[in-house]
C-alpha cells in the first residue's frame, strides 16, 4: 500500500490504536493511573544526554499537540493515602539525588509508568 492510498480515516485509526495499546499504554500496565509525575529534582538528576533526550522529546510533544494538552498543576505527595513530607520539593538545596552503587542491582519496574499518581474520579 502506497503512502498515497493512505486515507485520512485510516490515520485516525491508527492514532486511536496506539493510544490504546502502544508503548505508554504499556508501560502503566494495569495500574490506573491517570497521570506520570516526574520530579523536578528526579530529572536534573538524570545524565545530560537523558535529560536533553527528555526536553527535546517534551518540545517535540508540545510543538504537535494542542495547548490543553498540558495544562498545569499542583502535584501533592502522598503515603499510603496520606499527606506526605516531599524531600524533592525543595530541589535547589538538597542537590542531586545519588547514583546507585556500581555493585547494586537496579529494580526496574515491569511497568516503569505504574501508579506514580492515581487520579481519584472526582469532578468539580
Amino acid at each position: 500500500m502506497s503512502n498515497s492510498s493512505i486515507t485520512p480515516e485510516d490515520t485516525a485509526t491508527a492514532r486511536k490504536i496506539l493510544y490504546a495499546t502502544g508503548p505508554a499504554h504499556q508501560a502503566f500496565g494495569q495500574s490506573r493511573a491517570a497521570y506520570f509525575v516526574i520530579p523536578r529534582r528526579t530529572l536534573q538528576s538524570m545524565p545530560a544526554e537523558w535529560q536533553e533526550r527528555f526536553v527535546s522529546l517534551i518540545a517535540e510533544a508540545r510543538a504537535s499537540l494542542p495547548a490543553d494538552g498540558f495544562p498545569t498543576y499542583q502535584a501533592t505527595r502522598l503515603n499510603d493515602g496520606r499527606y506526605a513530607s516531599d524531600p524533592h520539593r525543595r530541589y535547589r538545596h538538597t542537590g542531586p539525588l545519588p547514583a546507585l552503587p556500581a555493585s547494586a542491582t537496579p529494580v526496574a519496574p515491569k511497568d516503569p509508568l505504574a501508579g506514580a499518581f492515581v487520579y481519584p474520579p472526582t469532578d468539580f
